[in-house]
Formats: C-alpha cells, sequence, structure tokens
C-alpha cells in the first residue's frame, strides 16, 4: 500500500505541474476530475482487489488479453477495439488509453498522445447519455420477468425463457445503436514527458503482474473498464 500511495502522490504533484492548453474553465475541471477519478481506481481499486483470491468472483474480475498495438505494415491495431472503444479512440491507439463505461452514467476516458515531441492528454466524457438511454427505452423497451401472467396465474418456464431472449435482443439493439448517437465532450492538456512515463510505467507493471482469473459468467450491473 505504502508504493501505491507514493505513486498517487506522484501522479498528483504531475497534474498540478503540467501545462494546459488554453481552454475554460469548465473543461479544465472536467479533465482533472475525470483524470484523478481514474488514476484513483487504477492504483486502489484495480491494485488492492485484483488479486484478492478470496474476493467474490463475480465483484472484480479482467480479462488480459496480448496483441500488437500496430501491424507489421505501419497501421495501428484496431481491429479489436469495441464499438465504445472506437468512438473514444477512433483514429489510432495511444500511448495509453483508457475507458470506464458505467452502466449507470456516461461512458469516460483519456488517451495520452504524442504530438511535434509533446505529451497530450486527451480527455472525454459522454454528454447526452441520459437523453440516449431514455430515446433507446422508448425505441426498445423491455419485458417485465414477475413470475404471473395478466391472468395471475403461474407463469411456465416457456414464457419466462422467451422473455428473457426478447429482452437480450432488445439489450443488443441498445448497446449496437447507443454509440453511434453518443456526443462526446472532450479537451486536452499538454503533460510532462515525466508524468507520460510514470503511467506508462504504472500501466506495464499493472498488466504484467496482473494474474488472470477469467471473467463472471454474469454481469447484472456495474462498470467496464479498459486500459491498454
Amino acid at each position: 500500500m505504502k508504493k501505491i500511495k507514493i505513486l498517487f502522490i506522484s501522479i498528483l504533484a504531475c497534474l498540478l505541474g503540467c501545462q494546459e492548453v488554453e481552454t475554460d474553465l469548465h473543461m479544465k475541471v472536467i479533465n482533472i476530475t475525470i483524470v484523478l477519478s481514474i488514476i484513483l481506481q487504477m492504483v486502489l481499486s484495480l491494485n488492492s482487489f485484483a488479486q484478492n483470491e478470496k474476493m467474490n468472483s463475480s465483484s472484480r474480475m479482467f480479462e488480459k488479453k496480448i496483441e500488437p498495438s500496430m501491424f507489421p505494415s505501419g497501421t495501428d491495431n484496431l481491429k479489436n477495439k469495441t464499438k465504445m472503444q472506437l468512438l473514444f479512440f477512433p483514429d489510432y491507439n495511444g500511448m495509453i488509453e483508457f475507458l470506464v463505461e458505467p452502466s449507470f452514467c456516461g461512458a469516460y476516458g483519456f488517451r495520452i498522445t504524442i504530438s511535434n515531441n509533446q505529451y497530450i492528454l486527451e480527455a472525454k466524457q459522454i454528454d447526452n447519455w441520459k437523453e440516449v438511454r431514455d430515446s433507446l427505452k422508448a425505441a426498445y423497451p423491455l419485458k417485465i420477468i414477475n413470475g404471473y401472467d395478466p391472468q395471475n396465474k403461474l407463469m411456465s418456464r416457456e414464457a419466462m425463457a422467451e422473455i428473457a431472449e426478447y429482452n437480450t435482443k432488445q439489450l443488443g439493439e441498445i448497446k449496437k445503436v447507443a454509440p453511434l448517437k453518443y456526443k462526446l465532450e472532450e479537451d486536452s492538456i499538454s503533460i510532462s514527458s515525466n508524468m507520460a512515463n510514470l503511467l506508462y510505467r504504472l500501466y506495464v507493471d499493472l498488466i504484467e503482474n496482473y494474474s488472470n482469473k477469467g471473467v463472471p459468467v454474469k454481469v447484472l450491473d456495474g462498470k467496464y473498464v479498459t486500459f491498454r
């Protein structure tokens, strides 16, 4: 835990000392809040709980994949990015990328890129999550399984399975359509090479030392976290 605290304090010091690109105060607050919350999740939550064998398998589990960031042709490997990841990071792979997709609010994340020998931290978040959620709920309504039909009789297993299949299909459509409707609020800040390299080393350490224990069979709520 001492190492974790030192890392977090070091990153915080780098953040407070970074040079910011000209932007309004509102976006500065968004950027700093997003970055600090993300780093806190990474350093404290992931490192503290991901290796805990006594932890409930449905609470925090990650899947580790190893693949090249770039193809031999020199083009970035975007093949396995999800629609949400492509929405946030569509054109090329950053030095590091981090994306949080909560089930209860809009996704947010950041990546670090290098441009003209400068390290740029790009912070992004979905700005219209609630509006999209409400419109898609109306367009793709779900059915409730309460165990009884309208005549107050016990619902058969076949009927419940049919509703479950219907809801799965509707949720699949929502997941497919939502990224096409989302609008991103975004901004960037120029950061020091020290901060960029510190975050990069932290990423490498987390990935290399993580022992993959699989992915839960069923996830009812929570959030998906991706770091590349």
